[in-house]
């Protein structure tokens, strides 16, 4: 290796920059952030933890996020605006003591007010407390109110008091109380009714702090800082030219003295000053954070830093750094992109002096300390520095020239040295000669950004946008999305304990570990995937900075995420909230990130970014979640644990919060729609939740939050939502449909059964009726055979055999005349039997033969009106129709009484109408089942069946007195031909 020497002597002294870290962020609200009035005059917590602000202009609900306003204007309960004292007690419920506006109360988050209905008469209440027993006391302008849950007892001097107007009450361990006056306290026993002063002592400023060992806390104008315990004073003399206006015990048992201009904060550490002025309460919250209200300053809250950073913000010659370490010494180097390079001078690392580098010199990317003491330190543009004892020397090779860009550089195990550049690969320095390692030899590119020598000798070399390199016993091979890696674009490299080389990219972590990939990403619960830095602490956490913070994770967890055993992993963020100026980490050199031999991490920012794992604890308070409000069709509804939803209402949004106030605006949300969701809905910050086109049926909201330290909220908020159906859909219209349906059918199966059932008694009555009227018929036809035909022949046969034996003539006259009569029978018989008009005349000139021979028998007139309607019809529907004929015919007869008859037949193209009428006596219809039901009778039913058989309408209209027509339509076919 050639390495080209430039001794640089400066003549500059060492620049050393003193650090004092303050303790506190300091945040703080006033009206442009929502604030109802400047001046904050007291400060509570609810049990749903929400912060409680009174100001001279109303109350402030806080969630850390937004406030909300109650006043006088929006409050009918809060008479006036301008609220005095605020106590939340053991209950859950807030008290609230107006100036000149009497008390109310917060309850379930409903306001109340009391009034002299319960006792209560006073109308400036200017401190709150509740004593061991429960009983909430107030100090008026008209003396003390004891409320013992039911009603109030006044106390004033009359009573024992050594004065009437009353500015402070505070509980004792053992049950009494102090009792505030301007310039006095006494501590008093309350038993019944009866109030009994214990003792009386001189105190100062309006405010004293009382311990949990009793210990009271008060300054005297003159005298100093006081401690009183058991009667028996300590003055703190230091404090004797200051005047101390209030005293608040805060903070495990820390005295917090408020002056006029600052707060002296007394600890067993020492003594520290906060610079604030016009400070007029201190309230300490669940979370350990500490709450101010200032004159005209708004809302404070103070809140310890849980990082440290250095930069030129609070005294240090860099902001803009690139990368760092600790060298073997213990020393701490600090690259800068624009200001050169430092290391610290004492063993606090709090001062730093600059390393002296060429002038020209101003971008130190990155830092590593060889095995034999040396520190590299690769420049932008310049090259690359070995320093010794803080003298640089440029190295200059073969390759390796004075103008190199250096990204990164590291020794391996055999004490070669590899260069990554910004744009020619890596240079391996082996036994005096220079390796390259680019594209051309199988590097995935020439923009390196990160190298590591894992223990067991393999080299990693991440390139830009290129994926991931490995070089093991010489054997180059490149990883890249598809083959391996999730990502391609690849940054910081770190080997942990195990030996496993975990690698960020753009879309999480990757897990190299026996010769396979595994992801931890954004889907297994890592809250940034774009990965700048990889740390490993003392106590089993991976530290990872990214690009909204600085993680912490399990690392236990990581690897259980990375094989698939859990689902997600929890992580414990850093930020602005917690002292960063920036939350961007990163650098663009190596090491981005490093940790100091006392176990502390440090990251490249805005500046350093300093964590103490072991002090850095985890918020470990829950949030709470809360539903503040409902909306439905963007017009709000009253809160409630359910909410109905009318038939036409389809947009439902529920607005809700989460109290937790060490990181607020990093809480997360989660939401779920019982009947609507498959799973929970991870909506990160987002604080509304909107709900579209419900379908009818019941549903239940439930919220949950998740504080920065992924501590999950206790309990979810929850809300019961019914979404009514239209009365069309309603399971009451719907049943009373089913039930009309299955009514209509079982009216239309009934009636369809009914007609089934009355059509087969009309077959069988009319089967019945057929084989009677044939039985007849037959036996018509027998007797007719029998009594005349028989007879004559028999007669015949007689007369034969005399003619035979007596030869006479009249015998056989007589003989010719009987066998006339038998044949005329035969043909009578037969004409009954089948007419043989309609085989000689046809159809039509057959009716009107049947017309006028009845017509002659039964000397009635019979009138015709006959259209020809031959070959109309076939054989079969002739002989019906002329049987029908011959049926009516044979009914006005027999039944009519009729003194006169007619038959028209009328024919059209498409229908034959013929019509039977008479004047007879006619019938009732009425009394029928129906028109079609002709009685009993075999005559007008069997006109009915004939008429049914092929397809005609049989038709009958009668009245009594008002003789009967009847009427037959038949439809002409079409002939095939």
């Amino acid at each position: 290796m050639k390495v080209a020497c430039i001794c640089i002597l400066l003549c500059v002294p060492y620049h050393l920059h003193a650090f004092q870290q303050p303790e506190y962020l300091v945040q703080q609200w006033g009206l442009e952030h929502g604030l109802p009035q400047s001046t904050v005059r007291c400060i509570t917590q609810t049990p749903d933890g929400y912060i409680w602000v009174g100001t001279w202009n109303g109350l402030a609900r806080f969630d850390g996020v937004k406030f909300t306003i109650f006043n006088s204007r929006n409050t009918p309960v809060l008479t006036v605006s301008n609220i005095m004292s605020l106590f939340t007690d053991s209950r859950g419920r807030m008290w609230v003591g107006m100036d000149s506006g009497g008390l109310a109360y917060v309850e379930d988050g409903n306001f109340s007010r009391m009034d002299s209905t319960m006792g209560f008469s006073a109308t400036r209440i200017l401190s709150i407390n509740e004593d061991r027993d429960g009983r909430v006391w107030f100090a008026t302008e008209i003396g003390i109110f004891v409320f013992n849950g039911e009603r109030f007892q006044h106390f004033t001097q009359e009573d024992g008091l050594i004065r009437t107007y009353a500015n402070q009450v505070k509980p004792l361990s053992d049950g009494s109380m102090y009792l505030g006056f301007v310039g006095d306290g006494s501590r008093v026993r309350l038993d019944g009714n009866t109030l009994s002063v214990v003792e009386t002592f001189r105190v100062g400023g309006y405010q004293i702090a009382i311990d949990s060992a009793d210990v009271y806390w008060y300054s005297i104008p003159g005298q100093g800082f006081i401690r009183r315990q058991k009667g028996q004073e300590k003055i703190h003399s230091r404090m004797t030219d200051e005047k101390i206006r209030e005293t608040y015990t805060v903070r495990h048992g820390e005295q917090w003295l408020v002056t006029a201009s600052d707060i002296r904060i007394f600890s067993g550490a020492g003594v520290e000053d906060l610079v604030f002025e016009g400070i007029t309460t201190v309230f300490e919250d669940r979370e350990g954070l500490i709450w101010m209200g200032q004159e005209r300053g708004g809302l404070i809250r103070l809140r310890e830093k849980r990082v440290q950073v250095l930069s030129s913000q609070n005294g240090f010659p860099f902001e803009r750094v690139t990368s760092g370490m600790q060298d073997r010494s213990g020393n701490v180097w600090i690259a800068t992109w624009d200001n050169g390079l430092f290391r610290s001078t004492d063993s606090s690392l709090t001062s730093y002096l600059r390393v002296p580098l060429p002038d020209t010199v101003l971008t130190v990317n990155t830092l590593h300390e060889g095995k034999d003491g040396t520190i590299y330190a690769g420049t932008w543009g310049d090259g690359l520095f070995a320093i010794r004892h803080l003298r640089p020397k440029k190295i200059i090779g073969d390759v390796l020239t004075e103008f190199h860009s250096i990204i990164s550089v590291v020794e391996d195990n055999r004490g070669d040295l590899w260069v990554g550049t910004a744009h020619d690969g890596v240079i391996q320095f082996k036994d005096g000669n220079e390796i390259v390692w680019n594209t051309d030899t199988g590097l995935s590119s020439n923009r390196i950004n990160s190298i590591l020598v894992a223990r067991n000798g393999d080299m990693w070399i991440t390139a830009s946008a290129n994926g991931v390199n490995r070089i093991s016993n010489g054997v180059l091979t490149v990883y890249k999305k598809g083959s391996g890696l999730n990502d391609n674009m690849a940054a910081p490299l770190y080997e942990d304990e195990d030996g496993a080389i975990w690698i960020g990219t753009n879309r999480g972590l990757n897990r190299w570990a026996d010769g396979a990939f595994h992801y931890v990403t954004a889907d297994q619960g890592l809250g940034d995937e774009q990965i700048g830095q990889i740390m490993e602490d003392d106590i089993g956490h991976f530290w990872i900075g990214a690009i909204r913070g600085i993680y912490r994770v399990s690392k236990q967890e990581l690897n259980a995420a990375a094989e698939g055993t859990i689902p997600t992993v929890r992580y414990f963020s850093f930020g602005k909230e917690d002292g960063m100026l920036s939350e961007e980490t990163g650098g663009g050199g190596t090491p981005r990130s490093w940790k100091t031999s006392d176990g502390r991490l440090w990251f490249t920012s805005k500046g350093v970014v300093i964590v103490d794992p072991k002090t850095a604890t985890d918020n470990t308070v829950p949030p709470n979640v809360i539903l503040e409000d409902v909306w439905v069709e963007n017009q709000p509804r009253p809160l409630a644990t359910s909410i109905i939803l009318q038939p036409g209402e389809t947009k439902i949004e529920f607005r809700y919060t989460g109290t937790n106030f060490t990181a607020p605006s990093k809480i997360r949300f989660s939401h779920f729609l019982e009947g609507f969701d498959e799973e929970w809905n991870d909506v990160g910050n987002q604080r509304t939740v909107r709900y579209t086109n419900l379908a009818p049926g019941s549903y239940r909201l439930m919220v949950k939050a998740q504080n920065s330290a992924g501590v999950w909220s206790l309990q979810d908020a929850t809300m019961d939502i019914l979404v009514l159906p239209p009365f069309y859909a309603t399971w009451w219209f719907r049943t009373l449909v089913i039930l009309g349906l299955l009514s209509l059918v079982f009216v239309l199966y009934w009636r369809r059964i009914s007609i089934l059932k009355l059509e087969q008694k009309r077959q069988q009555e009319f089967s019945l009726r057929l084989i009677e009227e044939q039985e007849s018929e037959r036996q018509r036809i027998a007797h007719e055979l029998h009594d005349s035909l028989g007879q004559n022949l028999l007669v015949l046969k007689n007369q034969v055999l005399l003619a035979e034996q007596e030869h006479e003539q009249v015998f056989l006259q007589d003989m010719s005349s009987l066998i006339s009569q038998s044949l005329q029978e035969v043909r009578s018989i037969s004409h009954n039997l089948r007419p043989h008009q309609l085989d000689q005349l046809g159809i039509s000139k057959a009716i009107r033969a049947l017309a006028k021979t009845v017509s002659q028998s039964v000397g009635i007139p019979i009138e015709t009106e006959i259209d020809d309607i031959d070959s109309l019809l076939n054989a079969n529907e002739d002989i019906s129709l002329f049987r029908i004929l011959q049926e009516g015919l044979n009914n006005i007869i027999k039944h009519a009484a009729a003194t006169s008859a007619s038959i028209h037949i009328k024919k059209t193209s498409r229908l034959v109408t013929v019509t039977i009428q008479d004047n007879g006596k006619g019938m009732d219809l009425t009394d029928m089942q129906s028109k079609e039901d002709f009685g009993h009778g075999f005559g007008l039913s069997g006109m009915r069946e004939r008429c049914r058989l092929f397809g005609w309408t049989f038709q009958i209209e009668s009245q009594p007195n008002q003789g009967t027509v009847v009427s037959i339509h038949l439809p002409i076919k079409e002939k095939v031909l």
